[in-house]
């Protein structure tokens, strides 16, 4: 990725830039209340985060089951009514298996959410991951 991939998005407020994984699949990176016009540096912001999120997607997932698993499995889970088969009852790793990363928002002080894609586990809502500053897992949920 260079320079000319990234977009601005003046009502956001947020460099934009869509990013490939390594094995196989896209997200859109958001570098949020960016104030400076040296697109040079704002990419240089974007691939730190690019490498962290390649390089701690499996824990993130893994911390989202950490929050949600329980809930899919004991509310959201598909009871198989009317001759349906059942939904399996999932462990951490299949839950975490499911998830597809869609958006990362980076912000200011050092926050990143990541949005995840449910697979169908949550009737296609959104899965919201918070990360602090730190890049510790504070909170995962049910978002839109």
């Amino acid at each position: 990725m260079d320079a000319k991939d990234l977009t601005w998005n003046a009502r956001l407020r947020t460099h934009e830039v869509t990013v490939r994984l390594p094995g196989g699949g896209k997200y859109r990176l958001h570098i949020s209340g960016s104030t400076t016009d040296d697109r040079a540096l704002v990419l240089d912001q974007v691939r730190a985060r690019a490498a962290w999120v390649e390089a701690n997607i499996e824990r993130v997932r893994e911390g989202a089951g950490g929050h949600l698993l329980d809930l899919y499995n004991e509310t959201w889970r598909d009871p198989g009514e009317d001759g349906e088969p059942e939904a399996p009852v999932l462990d951490l790793r299949g839950f975490a298996d499911r998830l597809k990363l869609a958006v990362v928002t980076v912000y200011e002080e050092g926050t990143v959410t990541l949005y995840f894609d449910d697979d169908g586990m949550f009737c296609g809502h959104t899965i919201e991951v918070d990360i602090s500053p730190e890049g510790e897992v504070e909170d995962g949920k049910i978002v839109g």
